[in-house]
């Protein structure tokens, strides 16, 4: 058996997490799941549903489109490119320097609600005085 992707989505998966250096255990801590589910997705055995990949696209702070569509759909919310753009909140090649603790904090952080996200805030704001 082939244990390279044999699915767009699964090679996609494996090269984004190769990208944040994160292993199946990370991305699955952080989505809820066994390493064993999320391999099958990174495999192309199975698909996630579109909850889990709404999750992966805000883990990997990609557009859904590009988890869903080609290649050349590509969008990310933070341009790596762009890294002495002022507004851009964390440079892009600075998440791969994190550690895991770090990693899995921001990946749910990330696939939190807005109003989840102003929430989590507040409190952490109040836990710091």
């Amino acid at each position: 058996m082939n244990n390279s992707s044999n699915t767009p989505l699964g090679k996609k998966l494996l090269n984004l997490r190769k990208e944040y250096k994160m292993t199946q255990n990370d991305v699955a801590e952080i989505l809820g799941m066994s390493r064993t589910s999320f391999s099958k997705y990174e495999n192309g055995i199975a698909n996630p549903p579109l909850q889990v990949l709404r999750k992966i696209a805000a883990i990997y702070n990609v557009g859904l489109e590009y988890l869903i569509f080609d290649e050349n759909t590509l969008i990310r919310l933070n341009d790596p490119l762009n890294e002495d753009d002022e507004t851009a909140e964390v440079p892009f090649s600075k998440i791969t320097d994190l550690k895991p603790i770090e990693k899995e904090i921001i990946g749910k952080f990330r696939t939190l609600s807005d109003e989840e996200k102003t929430e989590f805030i507040e409190q952490f704001m109040k836990n710091d005085k």
